[in-house]
């Protein structure tokens, strides 16, 4: 496994406080928190500077866009560090606190939204550092409508699988009505090809070091009917019986051998 940095190494160089005075900052200038996929509005006079402050509440891979007409000036202290426009992504451990200016270094007002979001996972799968019990965020589109199972490898647990509704808000899948799901090293899902999931994976194991999730089409076909073992991981479970198109018969679906307090749906 490799080796996971220690808290803190991916931390951001970071503004000072709102009662500091920057070369190129504001004196006094308010710092505005801003959030995941929220709406996050600015207007900033010519040679304003803002100041914006995020804080990670899992460590993942984040994305800060702003208009290109904007200067984004990472600093340290009173130095600058480097000079970015329109949009930048930066890796944060949990609980991190990431601070920056935007300055209008034009002759008009300028007015916008401050975005953040999560880099999408590439071929469906994803290779990350996490300490131990350190929670990542992984944003997954899915190319197509159809159930996926998602897989935490040696010690990985899939903790939630969140979409983002019309206001911004991240909530728990609703699976049939319910939202109850037990933590897992696996979970299936129905998972729709027009929207956008944020699943939150925790390295479970303990020891700080490379984890792994993937995501596959499930391979859920059944063809006769019979012998299929549930309550693997507690996790809703989900099977295709492929009718051959030939013979006539009635399809009767019976539980054996049922846990005491445990539901099936």
């Amino acid at each position: 496994m490799a080796a996971c940095r220690e808290k803190g190494d991916d931390e951001l160089p970071s503004v000072p406080s709102g009662n500091d005075t920057t070369e190129g900052g504001a004196e006094d200038a308010e710092i505005i928190d801003i959030g995941l996929l929220s709406d996050n509005g600015y207007v900033i006079e010519a040679g304003e500077t803002l100041k914006f402050a995020f804080v990670a509440e899992y460590r993942g891979n984040y994305i800060f866009g702003m208009d290109s007409s904007v200067n984004l000036e990472l600093r340290s202290g009173d130095t600058p560090v480097e000079t970015v426009g329109g949009a930048f992504s930066r890796e944060l451990s949990s609980g991190a606190k990431f601070e920056f200016e935007a300055r209008n270094e034009g002759n008009e007002t300028v007015t916008g939204n401050v975005a953040v979001d999560v880099a999408e996972v590439s071929d469906n799968k994803a290779v990350f550092n996490a300490d131990v019990n350190e929670s990542r965020i992984l944003k997954f589109s899915p190319a197509e409508s159809v159930i996926y199972d998602i897989n935490g490898f040696a010690g990985v647990k899939i903790l939630d699988v969140l979409y983002a509704e019309a206001s911004g808000e991240l909530v728990r899948i609703d699976m049939y009505g319910e939202t109850e799901y037990a933590t897992a090293n696996e979970a299936q899902f129905f998972l729709s090809g027009d929207s956008d999931y944020y699943v939150i994976a925790q390295n479970a194991r303990n020891s700080a070091g490379e984890c792994e999730v993937s995501f596959a089409l499930t391979e859920a076909e059944l063809r006769n009917g019979n012998g299929i073992e549930l309550g693997s991981n507690e996790n809703y479970k989900f099977y295709k019986y492929v009718y051959d198109g030939i013979t006539g018969y009635n399809v009767k679906i019976t539980f054996d051998n049922i846990e005491d307090g445990k539901d099936v749906l």
